[in-house]
């Protein structure tokens, strides 16, 4: 069954994508998403977003799809079990020891392998299936005929990209941005945020285009 499913980078536009037909939501939280800053959410407005999302009988997923250091494997669990606690149970990932460690830590949480795995085959389906993948997001430029076999093959969820961002290479491996300027702070939960990694803080400064 298709199921339609919408980014909201605010309150507001959470309630208005799912007040309009939307299934499902997605959200960045805040210092851990591919998403821009100002379009990811602190603890509460994702708790908040998910309680509007539950009272439609819809759903909301959670976006920790940059790639974090061990060292913040425990900060991303903490923040985690605050939204578990409040009944999210679909998160959206890209780095494989996430995956393991959201899903020992909380078993029958559902989890989406990011646009960020840069899946364009049925191989790397299955990896991410084995991973402990639900759900696989396809690399943008896949034909009909990859996903029709990985839906055979492999036997996991399929989503796919009506609107994104178009990369010069494939979205989760360009370093290009990242040579050209690098930032990193820290933030007071300890987390490092890195700009100008799309894959490390989720912002590119998309070089690609500029010329």
């Amino acid at each position: 069954m298709a199921e339609l499913l919408a980014s909201g980078g605010t309150v507001e536009m959470v309630r208005v994508v799912l007040d309009n037909g939307a299934d499902a939501v997605y959200v960045g939280a805040k210092g851990w998403s591919r998403r821009r800053e100002q379009y990811e959410m602190d603890d509460e407005e994702v708790i908040a977003s998910a309680r509007y999302a539950r009272s439609l009988g819809k759903v909301l997923r959670v976006a920790f799809n940059t790639l974090p250091a061990s060292s913040e494997i425990p900060l991303l669990l903490a923040k985690a079990e605050k939204f578990v606690g409040e009944g999210i149970r679909d998160f959206i990932l890209t780095d494989v020891g996430a995956m393991k460690a959201l899903t020992e830590r909380f078993p029958g949480v559902q989890i989406h392998a990011s646009i960020g795995c840069t899946i364009v085959n049925a191989e790397d389906a299955r990896f991410y299936k084995e991973s402990g993948a639900t759900q696989v997001v396809t690399e943008c430029r896949m034909d009909r005929e990859e996903m029709r076999r990985i839906r055979q093959e492999v036997g996991v969820g399929i989503e796919v990209l009506v609107h994104a961002t178009t990369c010069y290479t494939y979205l989760g491996r360009c370093t290009m941005s990242s040579y050209a300027r690098q930032e990193w702070r820290i933030d007071g939960e300890g987390k490092n945020h890195f700009l100008g990694s799309p894959n490390r803080g989720g912002l590119c400064y998309r070089i690609c285009m500029t010329g």
